[in-house]
C-alpha cells in the first residue's frame, strides 16, 4: 500500500515537471515579444517553481473535483504562486499580460493532461 502511493506520488511529480517543462517551452517564445521580455534566470526559476507548486496544487487537490475544476484551481493557484514576486518589478500592464498568457499555457497543457489521462487523482 504504500509503495503503491510512493509511486503514484513520484509519478504526479514527474508530469508536474513535464507540463511545467512544456509550459517553459511555450513560455519562451511569449517571451520573445519585446513588450514582455524577461531575463535569462527566470526559465530555470520557473521551471524549479513551477513544478513545486503544480505537484502540490494537484497533490493536495480534493478528488471530488471534476477535471475542469481541477485544472482551473491547479493551474491558478501555481500561476499566482509564479507572479507574486514579479507584481513589484513590473508594471500592471506586463503583469496582467503575462498573467493571462500563463493561465492560458498552462491551463491548456494541464487540462490536455488531464483528458488524455495523464494526472489521475
Amino acid at each position: 500500500m504504500a509503495n503503491k502511493r510512493l509511486k503514484q506520488t513520484i509519478e504526479l511529480a514527474v508530469k508536474s515537471f513535464i507540463i511545467v517543462l512544456a509550459f517553459t517551452a511555450i513560455d519562451y517564445l511569449f517571451h520573445t515579444l519585446p513588450a514582455f521580455t524577461v531575463p535569462s534566470y527566470y526559465f530555470p526559476n520557473k521551471i524549479l517553481f513551477g513544478t513545486a507548486y503544480l505537484f502540490l496544487a494537484l497533490y493536495l487537490m480534493p478528488k471530488k473535483f471534476g477535471v475542469i475544476m481541477k485544472t482551473i484551481i491547479a493551474t491558478a493557484v501555481t500561476v499566482l504562486l509564479l507572479q507574486i514576486r514579479y507584481l513589484f518589478i513590473y508594471n500592471l500592464k506586463w503583469n496582467a499580460g503575462v498573467m493571462l498568457a500563463h493561465l492560458v499555457i498552462l491551463g491548456a497543457l494541464t487540462y490536455i493532461a488531464f483528458r488524455m489521462k495523464q494526472i489521475k487523482l
